[in-house]
């Protein structure tokens, strides 16, 4: 899976063409670390999915849709308290991170027009699901309550001042230029591999597109970057500059990439991923159509799979209590 910055800013683009200016109609919350939007939009109603889940965190259209709990959670409650009748006024990307802001207007008990700021924080098992107000910053409730306890570096509490999360000094990509870059080859550690150095330098990368890079370079992935000769660091930032032109361009290939045999998907991206060969490609109209489809399937298995180790965890220990 590969939903990195790159894949977000088409995302944004795709939700900027089609709910921006939208009416928030409403609000639901199917799983405990997901809630389901729907924006009424010139004529249409789109149904706007943001996931907070460990393995499939996301934010995108969707066409489907789940059965809702017979008691809204309170996070759910609060959202809608906040957002409903709501118009969404702006959806951007935090540089190229996977940090989104979609801003609110609505009205307020005494009727003045206020902004709410909708975070969607979308970082493996830290992802998050955070309303703040934005003229204070301050943080109104998240879907993951986040304590002292829990995180020496960030809390997410109500109350607490929202700010962005450690970016550990990445830089972002679309600002690249080729000193800066062979300066930062030259300061890696000699025994680090190529693929590894663009991901861990660089803002929004994801494993799979730095390896795409080096597929484009024609260098092996795995090579000790020190190995590098000054030709193939020129190689690898040329395929750099390559990939990053089409991002700047918003040049996007909404595609999907099956496995060689059945019926799953290996992988998506935004653009015509090289290194898998040219077969089992689909290619797609909307990124949102894309990763619709993708964790259709994906996403399905992988709560089946969690629900079914919590049963399993639980009769165990009812098996265990029985026996002593």
């Amino acid at each position: 899976m590969a939903l990195d910055g790159i894949v977000l800013k088409n995302i944004i683009k795709e939700l900027q063409e089609t709910i921006l200016y939208g009416k928030i109609d409403k609000i639901y919350q199917p799983e405990k670390d997901e809630i389901i939007i729907n924006i009424y939009n010139k004529g249409n109603t789109h149904r706007l999915l943001i996931s907070a889940s460990n393995n499939n965190p996301r934010i995108h259209l969707t066409k489907h849709s789940k059965q809702n709990p017979a008691n809204p959670p309170m996070f759910c409650m609060l959202l809608r308290k906040h957002l409903l009748g709501g118009i969404i006024q702006n959806i951007e990307q935090f540089q190229l991170d996977r940090v989104v802001f979609i801003d609110i207007s609505s009205i307020d008990e005494l009727g003045n027009t206020v902004i709410k700021r909708l975070i969607v924080e979308i970082m493996g098992k830290y992802s998050n699901i955070i309303l703040i107000d934005k003229d204070t910053s301050k943080i109104i409730d998240s879907i993951k309550r986040v304590t002292s306890s829990m995180s020496r570096i960030r809390e997410v509490l109500p109350g607490t001042l929202y700010f962005i999360p450690k970016q550990d000094d990445k830089i972002n990509p679309l600002s690249v230029n080729k000193d800066q870059f062979i300066n930062l080859v030259n300061k890696q550690d000699k025994n680090k591999k190529i693929h590894k150095f663009f991901y861990e330098n660089y803002m929004g990368l994801s494993p799979l597109i730095s390896k795409e890079i080096c597929y484009l370079a024609n260098i092996d992935i795995d090579r000790p970057i020190g190995a590098l000769s000054e030709e193939e660091a020129k190689k690898l930032f040329e395929a750099f500059v390559e990939i990053i032109d089409k991002i700047k361009n918003e040049n996007f290939i909404p595609t999907l990439i099956k496995k060689e045999y059945g019926k799953e998907y290996r992988e998506f991206y935004s653009l015509n991923i090289n290194q898998f060969g040219q077969d089992n490609k689909i290619h797609m109209e909307s990124i949102n159509q894309v990763l619709d489809e993708y964790y259709a399937f994906n996403d399905k298995q992988d709560r089946i799979l969690q629900k079914s180790q919590s049963i399993r965890k639980l009769i165990q220990t009812r098996l265990e209590k029985s026996l002593n």
